[in-house]
């Protein structure tokens, strides 16, 4: 829409350049000789600067035209310039004020509000200068989209009849209805709309970046997922649009079809968004290939590794029989802070698959310590770990503690039972 936007204010500064190009087309018979030779100066002259010095020239009384020429050789002068805008405004506001109905100045400054992103001030200027049974095409569509920008809905769909109904072909219209179908919801009506676009616009990836959410919220997995390659090949750098589609692919149980739409985001794994990167280490441990997965997380440098980052790496690692990496991952987190009873509980179990009973039991322990439901279950592995390590003291007053609390416990009776049978 911002695209399209753009199009749009770029024609109508060209607008209302190519009214006048450099003065008017043909200076108006009744205006006072000096004035007509001031116009007559600026038609001739070949710059915008030029014409502004021919202006400055004139001796003669103000007049209408001669501000109007002003603000529109402005506006085409600096449209990206405040200054000037300002300037060109002065222009327009000057010439109404000579003549309150010279649709040209009201049209110049619609061009000036829409291009400060004023859109209330460009809409009440359109209605000034916009007949919509005579405006030209570009003129009602920048209406509309004006009153888009305003978010002005009962005239967005006004003016969007007017221009379906007089324009019936032409672009502008077409995008800002799909835009205002899709604003609402309508998916049905806005499936329809996109696929007339696509006819004459098959390289749009816009377009099929509605249609697949059209299709998607109608239902249509299939077509929407089609809809996301499509864009996706037209697009193929668009890296939104790939983490879309692999996401959708993921979605349907396609993770060796996402690691492919994801590998061309991965040349630098390091530089990656941290969502690009995780997005693309499930595709590939999921698509069987955990060793690009845990490369690329090995990539990123260990200052810069999030919590969900190595996480997954230890995940990968203890899916890999690879014991010390998965507890050099977890203690790093818990060396950072970790202090989530599930991660800490867990980490106990990584250092005991690594042989570290001394981390093995503290992990443990600040996991049963917490309020979390997981406690009850950690205090129990430490319970199982003194008893392995023949600590039974340690292990009866911890399980005694514990079952004062879970009386019920059938798994704490059954270590109970295993302490009973060891005892002297």
């Amino acid at each position: 829409m911002m695209r399209f936007l753009s199009l749009v204010l770029t024609g109508l500064v060209a607008l209302g350049a190519a009214e006048t190009a450099t003065g008017p087309t043909t200076v108006p018979a009744k205006v006072p000789k000096p004035v007509a030779e001031t116009l007559t100066a600026a038609q001739e002259a070949t710059t915008a600067e030029a014409t502004l010095a021919a202006l400055d020239a004139h001796r003669g009384e103000g007049h209408a035209l001669l501000d109007l020429v002003r603000g529109q050789t402005l506006l085409r002068l600096g449209a990206d310039d405040p200054a000037q805008l300002g300037a060109a405004e002065a222009a327009f506001t000057a010439a109404l004020a000579r003549d309150a109905g010279l649709r040209q100045a009201h049209l110049g400054l619609a061009q000036t509000a829409a291009l400060r992103a004023d859109w209330p001030a460009a809409l009440i200027a359109c209605g000034a200068a916009i007949d919509l049974t005579t405006a030209t095409a570009d003129e009602l569509n920048f209406y509309a989209t004006a009153a888009w920008q305003a978010r002005d809905w009962r005239l967005v769909n006004v003016l969007l009849a007017h221009g379906i109904a007089r324009f019936p072909t032409h672009d502008g219209f077409r995008r800002l209805e799909l835009a205002a179908l899709v604003h609402g919801g309508r998916a049905d009506e806005a499936r329809q709309a996109v696929l007339a676009l696509l006819d004459r616009h098959p390289d749009d990836a816009e377009l099929w970046r509605h249609l697949a959410w059209s299709a998607q919220t109608s239902g249509d997995e299939t077509q929407a997922l089609a809809a996301l390659e499509m864009a996706v090949l037209t697009a193929p750098d668009d890296a939104a649009l790939r983490q879309r589609l692999a996401a959708v692919q993921l979605g349907r149980g396609m993770p060796v079809a996402a690691l492919a739409t994801l590998r061309p985001l991965l040349v630098d794994p390091a530089a990656a968004e941290p969502a690009l990167l995780m997005l693309a280490v499930r595709a590939a441990a999921d698509g069987d290939a955990r060793d690009q997965a845990r490369a690329w997380l090995a990539a990123v440098p260990e200052a810069r590794r999030t919590r969900d980052q190595r996480l997954v790496a230890a995940r990968l690692a203890v899916q890999d029989g690879d014991h010390a990496a998965a507890l050099t991952a977890v203690t790093a987190l818990v060396e950072l802070g970790e202090n989530d009873a599930q991660v800490l509980a867990w980490a106990g179990q990584v250092s005991e698959q690594a042989a570290d009973d001394a981390r093995a039991e503290a992990f443990y322990s600040q996991a049963a310590a917490t309020e979390h439901p997981i406690a009850a279950a950690a205090t129990l592995r430490l319970v199982a770990l003194y008893l392995r390590q023949e600590r039974l003291d340690d292990a009866s007053a911890l399980l005694a503690l514990h079952l004062a609390k879970h009386p019920d416990d059938a798994q704490a009776r059954t270590l109970q039972q295993r302490l009973a049978s060891r005892s002297p």
